[in-house]
């Protein structure tokens, strides 16, 4: 109000009458200000009631995020380990297939290399006797050397003899001619001087042969002592090997009991608490600074019109701002289940998947455990090993392909679960759009309650913001802990699609590591067998050279024959020559001055005849000498040229005795080198067979850890299904709302807030069932085959029960269906007959409304080339199936057991003679009945006679039967055929005409 001035004149009447209508303003003022006071008050204090509610449930609800957060940061953790522990699981089991493939092929190679070793002993062994037999046959054969060359110097020193014998006679034959020569020929000394030379160079060869020789036998001797001493040392370790590998067994078992006794004390690995970041822009500062509001509804309190304008356009500003942060925040929120519903689906598949693998997994650990005893019956090789790998290989495929079609039913269903998110999203964004109502200008005492009711939606609208940061918050976890899980999940991939491609390396390296050493024992083993064809070789070149040895032996021995008696008969010639020349006169001789006459031989001490009248005796004798002479040169020069050919035959075999030498020594000289490199290979497979070892027992630890962490998740899962299901029973309690539209929108969010807790409820039963099927499987795992078979299939049904309601009646029924066909027993092939008709033989159908069906079993035959019973037979061979009736009685349930073919053949023979026995029979009867129309005792029955008509043709009367059989009557008056008169034209005399 303004200030009054006083003027000089006052009138004091309107002076009254002005203050009397101020005072009545200020009354309506002052009531009005009073009335919006008492508004604004208890809007303060609804505000404040509202403001602490509010704070009750932000705190409830801070609390229970922050529970729900640990317990889903939990989960998470636990489903990163489990998955995780999976991929560790699968690589682990496939390391551990492999490692107990390897281990198996590596035993089987290590006891192949045994028999390898033991053979080539015994080859060693073998060579070493051989060896020495030839070390002392080559000794015989220089014994035998040095004698022959001592019988041949003998030789030579008498064929020096018979040297000097033949210049003698041919010193003689001159006298006899020339008796007048007075010179004697001296070439003879000059060849026998020629002749000692040859000899002595030939004696000096042989003996730097036979030192050559010796020096090579004292290295053969060296060598098959440093193969003796290679022999000791592979002997050594492999006794060091077995030592080792029985130590190895110790330390195995050692390590499986500290393995089972760290299990129990592994703890398990729990992350922290996620940031507590809000998601899109950060909220206005006036929403959470409640002293500002407390001072606000004070100074409203105490306002004017003016501000309250001003303050409501201000509220209607914030109002617009948090529908936009509403509209973007509900945008992020359906990205985000988006985001969490294709996650929460990939998780599922991964579930599934890890079940799948890990039932695929102790399948074939069964079957390899089956296929190693079976193998170890028959005493197969690595060869089948592949083989059954191949199978397995192949079924693993098919189980893929199999999951393959699952994910896509995955995929199909979790398109439907978008689309209904879509409509969800649709709900929300028609509840959240409804149109607001126009701002009225506040001009009078109804503008106060436009605030008050703006005031009311802006309280409502804190509180709807207030539940979708709850939300938002609930969102966020969900969506970080998914995020992070996927994340751990990609990082955990490559680690193992990088430890996959190392494996795989690894699993080629040892492949080309084996297929290299069977290569090299099938080449020890081809070395070793033609070792042996060397060795017989050599021992039959062995025994050629002991016959050709004794050959020479006694050729020497017909020469040393043949020289005594040449020596004998020279003898006797030198004898019966000087004879003659003994007898003569000595006074003949005369010395001439000291000197014998010229005439006078010195040998015979005489004279030569010169009266020229030759004696005939003389003459006979020195055509006698001469022939002698010839033919003792001739058999010398054969002597000379088998002397000849005998030292051709010592060289040529002293040079092939030399070869085998050589050769024996490069053999036995490759052969240590394949014993070094089959010592380096065996150390390698040793360190392998370590490294296998150390593999086998980091599986067996992370499985005993994956074992306890799965036991711990699902017990985490269960404390957090019991915490979500008591938060879902007791949600906050809301205030009511007071106008229409707040009531609309409070209904929206209350099914908006239904819709998410159903979300929830669906992704918890989710949960429930991925978490049932890890348990089952983990169960799987521990427990054999064929002594879970029931326990698996009952837990299955369990877990299918506790699922949702509308999942597990579908899960449950094809459960069922899966059930009866697992346990449907097949038809059973009972025999097969001589045409290839194959007899099967079913259990009864038990649906079926015939007594007979569901009590009897089916029976039924295929033919050859049908596959079923559906298929057409006649298409299969045009025939009719020509069964035997004991297999037709069997069919039509005349007999229990089905017949064999010892009985159809029996009772094919007794059919037989019994027809047999019949035509003897019949053809007897028939010989009686020819004889008795022969004597008149019975009557020919003739053609005419039949009906008593002549007219009637019977036809042929077949015989050879076993009943006389008569023809059927044919009349010349009736048609054969039907119609036969029409189509012939033949006209036949009707009954009157007869």
């Amino acid at each position: 109000m303004a200030e009054e001035t006083l003027p000089e004149e006052i009138n004091y009447e309107e002076q009254y009458k002005v203050l009397t209508e101020e005072c009545k303003k200020l009354k309506i003022d002052i009531s009005s200000l009073q009335l919006s006071n008492r508004s604004l008050v208890n809007q303060n204090r609804d505000e404040k009631k509202k403001v602490m509610d509010c704070r009750l449930q932000i705190a409830d609800l801070e609390g229970r995020l922050k529970s729900f957060d640990a317990t889903k940061q939990d989960l998470t953790d636990c489903q990163a380990q489990i998955e995780r522990l999976r991929m560790t699981l699968e690589s682990n089991e496939a390391k551990l297939a492999d490692a107990e493939r390897r281990a198996d092929e590596s035993s089987g190679l290590i006891k192949i290399k045994d028999s390898v070793i033991s053979k080539q002993s015994n080859f060693i062994k073998e060579v070493e006797e051989r060896l020495r037999n030839t070390t002392e046959e080559r000794d015989r054969l220089l014994q035998k050397s040095e004698q022959l060359e001592i019988d041949l110097n003998e030789a030579l020193i008498r064929g020096e003899d018979c040297d000097d014998l033949r210049e003698k006679l041919k010193a003689l034959e001159l006298l006899f001619d020339k008796l007048a020569s007075e010179r004697s020929d001296t070439t003879t000394e000059s060849g026998l001087a020629a002749a000692n030379e040859y000899f002595k160079a030939e004696q000096a060869k042989s003996e730097e042969r036979i030192a050559k020789l010796k020096e090579s036998k004292a290295d053969l001797e060296k060598i098959i002592e440093g193969l003796e001493n290679d022999k000791k040392e592979m002997q050594n370790q492999m006794d060091k090997q077995l030592e080792e590998y029985n130590q190895l067994n110790d330390k195995c078992s050692t390590m499986e009991a500290r393995i089972k006794e760290m299990a129990h004390a592994e703890r398990r690995f729990t992350g922290g608490m996620m940031g507590s970041r809000l998601i899109g822009p950060t909220l206005p500062p006036w929403i959470t600074d409640e002293k500002k509001i407390e001072n606000d509804i004070e100074r409203l309190s105490k306002a004017d019109p003016a501000t309250l304008r001003a303050k409501v356009m201000e509220l209607e500003s914030q109002l617009s701002e948090l529908n936009q942060l509403l509209t973007y925040r509900e945008d992020v929120i359906l990205r985000i289940h988006e985001e969490i519903s294709k996650k929460a689906s990939k998780l599922e598949a991964a579930e599934v998947e890890k079940s799948s693998l890990n039932a695929q997994v102790s399948i074939l650990k069964r079957e390899l455990s089956t296929a190693r005893e079976d193998l170890a019956r028959r005493g197969a090789g690595p060869i089948e090993l592949e083989a059954e790998i191949d199978r397995l290989r192949g079924k693993r495929d098919r189980e893929y392909q199999r999951r393959k079609r699952i994910e896509a039913e995955l995929d199909e269903v979790e398109k439907e679960n978008h689309e209904l998110k879509q409509r969800c999203k649709r709900l929300e964004e028609a509840a959240a759009n409804a149109p607001p109502k126009p701002i009225v200008p506040q001009s009078d005492p109804v503008d106060r309650n436009r605030i008050i009711e703006l005031q009311g939606t802006v309280n409502q609208l804190r509180m709807d913001n207030e539940a979708k940061r709850s939300e938002l918050f609930d969102l966020r976890s969900k969506f970080d802990s998914k995020s992070a899980q996927m994340d751990k999940i990609a990082a955990e991939l490559k680690i193992k699609e990088k430890s996959t491609g190392e494996l795989t390396a690894q699993l080629n390296s040892i492949r080309c590591q084996l297929e290299s050493t069977t290569k090299e024992l099938e080449s020890v083993r081809c070395r070793a067998v033609r070792g042996g064809a060397e060795v017989e070789r050599w021992h039959s070149d062995l025994t050629s050279l002991q016959v050709t040895n004794k050959f020479l032996s006694s050729q020497l021995n017909e020469m040393r024959a043949k020289l005594l008696a040449k020596e004998h008969f020279i003898a006797d010639l030198t004898t019966r020559c000087r004879e003659p020349l003994d007898v003569q006169d000595v006074t003949d001789k005369v010395m001439v001055n000291g000197l014998p006459p010229v005439d006078y031989c010195p040998r015979c001490d005489s004279k030569p005849d010169t009266t020229g009248a030759p004696d005939e005796n003389d003459a006979q004798k020195v055509t006698e000498l001469e022939n002698k002479l010839t033919d003792s040169e001739q058999r010398y020069a054969k002597l000379l040229r088998e002397s000849i050919e005998a030292r051709e035959l010592a060289e040529k075999d002293k040079s092939q005795l030399e070869c085998k030498l050589t050769s024996a020594n490069e053999l036995a000289a490759q052969l240590s080198d394949d014993i070094v490199l089959e010592r380096k290979a065996v150390e390698t497979t040793n360190a392998r067979i370590q490294h296998l070892t150390s593999q086998v027992n980091e599986l067996e630890t992370t499985l005993s850890s994956t074992r306890s962490q799965l036991l711990e998740a699902q017990s985490g899962q269960r404390k957090a299904d019991i915490d979500a299901l008591t938060t879902a029973a007791s949600p906050p309690a809301k205030r009511t709302r007071r106008s229409a539209g707040g009531a609309a929108k409070n209904n929206a969010n209350h099914q908006a807030s239904f819709l998410s807790l159903l979300f929830c409820r669906i992704q918890s039963h989710g949960y429930i069932f991925t978490l049932a099927n890890a348990t089952w499987h983990s169960k799987a795992l521990t427990s054999s085959y064929p002594r879970a078979r029931c326990p698996l299939i009952t837990g299955t049904f369990n877990t299918i029960s506790t699922s949702a309601p509308n999942q597990g009646r579908i899960l449950r029924q094809i459960f069922c269906t899966i059930r009866a066909a697992w346990y449907r027993k097949k038809p059973r092939l009972v025999g097969t007959d001589s045409q290839g008709n194959r007899f099967f033989e079913a259990p009864p159908n038990k649906a079926s409304e015939h007594s007979t069906k569901s009590s009897r079993s089916q029976r039924f035959v295929l033919m050859p080339g049908q596959k079923t019973v559906d298929d057409p037979w006649m298409s299969v061979s045009g025939n009719f199936p020509n069964l035997a009736p004991e297999w037709y009685a069997w069919l039509r349930h005349k007999r229990v057991d089905p017949p064999d073919d010892a009985e159809i053949e029996a009772n094919a023979a007794a059919i037989l003679h019994r027809q047999a026995l019949a035509r003897q029979l019949e053809a007897k009867y028939e010989a009686e009945r020819e004889q008795m129309i022969r004597e008149g005792l019975l009557r020919k029955p003739s053609n005419s006679s039949s009906l008593g008509n002549p007219g009637v043709d019977t036809g042929p009367v077949p015989t050879g039967s076993s009943k006389p059989k008569v023809a059927f009557p044919v009349r010349p008056t009736f048609e054969t055929v039907p119609g036969e008169g029409l189509a012939s034209g033949k006209k036949f005399p009707s009954d009157d005409s007869q």
